[in-house]
């Protein structure tokens, strides 16, 4: 159970802090064009599932300078209909992001692997040879990262669901009728080994400037 919920909680926190720390680390027009296409997916996201499970849809905003919303009302399908709405932006993204990375020219170092639980996950390494739509699906992926994490306004408003889905899980995964892939959870602790990768990075970064601008 832990070992399915830990990689999902790793990448809200570390999204989190990504955004925390790029936040003043690189110019603010900059950092709302690296959002731009992971938050238009993640409205879309949430809009498109409200529709899909019969929520009425009164008003989307794809993106602004604060981000983006969806204004809908009360799901049809009870407590489980809101937290299909709020967490369907992390449910596509990664879907996405586990295409865009199968396409990019990333190789896996065998050398340089971390094994965490029982799995074992390979450090990303760029391959040489790309080209120029590599970097703009490396955009896209990054992008797409950033914003999985759900505003604290879903949290808050799919918490009941949240409580619901955990204890279906607990008695699916005592009834031994739980499986989840190997690979999903593995990719998804490949994930978080990219995020950390980028919260070291703007971290180190902000530091660095913040020492030069004192």
């Amino acid at each position: 159970m832990l070992q399915i919920l830990s990689p999902v909680v790793t990448v809200f926190v570390l999204s989190f802090l990504a955004n925390r720390f790029l936040v003043g680390w690189i110019p603010a027009n900059l950092y709302l064009c690296l959002l731009f296409p992971g938050v238009v997916i993640h409205e879309l996201s949430h809009g498109a599932f409200s529709i899909l499970t019969g929520t009425p849809v009164h008003g989307i905003q794809l993106f602004s300078r604060t981000g983006g919303h969806v204004i809908h009302g009360q799901p049809r399908i009870p407590v489980i209909g809101q937290l299909i709405i709020s967490f369907a932006p992390l449910v596509v993204g990664l879907a996405l992001a586990t295409y865009l990375v199968g396409i990019l020219p990333l190789e896996t170092d065998s050398q340089w692997a971390i094994t965490i639980y029982k799995y074992h996950v390979a450090l990303p390494r760029v391959a040489s040879d790309w080209q120029i739509v590599d970097f703009i699906w490396l955009y896209l992926l990054l992008s797409i990262v950033l914003t999985l994490t759900p505003s604290k306004q879903d949290i808050s408003a799919s918490s009941a669901g949240v409580i619901v889905f955990i204890i279906v899980l607990y008695i699916l995964k005592l009834n031994g009728w739980l499986y989840v892939p190997v690979e999903a959870i593995a990719f998804l602790w490949y994930i978080n080994i990219c995020l950390a990768i980028i919260v070291l990075a703007a971290f180190a970064g902000k530091r660095i400037l913040g020492y030069k601008g004192g």
